[in-house]
């Protein structure tokens, strides 16, 4: 009898107080890009489409504000599963070009809406990445 006695004892004023785990710091920090296929920057770029995969579930918000340059008709086919991003390119590429697809804020994190800002993943159809500079000499020519 005792030992019920102490057991029950026990169960009423024995237990711990039952909180929620506090979760950690905030996350502030944006996604980031864990793997890339193609990889960014690549060239002799085949095929139309690109997979990117974060350290982190992301999701997409303004979609329609992602952009190809040079600019691409048919546009672009976005679809997001999890940690990864699947982009179809809907038009044919020309050959010997650079394309550049920029994200602006549209690829956040899912839990804080972290964005990742002005995210561009490039590549070329040909064998080199265009710098996209000019450079030249100007000569001023006065006429009398």
């Amino acid at each position: 009898m005792k030992n019920y006695m102490c057991f029950c004892v026990f169960v009423f004023f024995g237990c711990a107080n039952i909180v929620p785990p506090n979760g950690g710091e905030k996350d502030t920090s944006p996604p980031v890009v864990a793997l890339a296929r193609p990889n960014n920057n690549s060239t002799f770029f085949e095929g139309n489409s690109i997979f990117l995969e974060f350290n982190e579930y992301v999701q997409l918000q303004n979609a329609g504000m992602i952009r190809i340059s040079p600019s691409c008709p048919e546009g672009l086919k976005i679809t997001q599963k999890g940690k990864q991003l699947k982009i179809e390119i809907l038009c044919q590429l020309d050959k010997n070009t650079t394309y550049t697809i920029n994200f602006g804020r549209s690829i956040v994190d899912l839990n804080e809406g972290n964005s990742l800002q002005n995210f561009k993943y490039v590549f070329s159809t040909g064998k080199h990445i265009d710098s996209l500079s000019v450079g030249g000499l100007i000569n001023q020519l006065y006429f009398k």
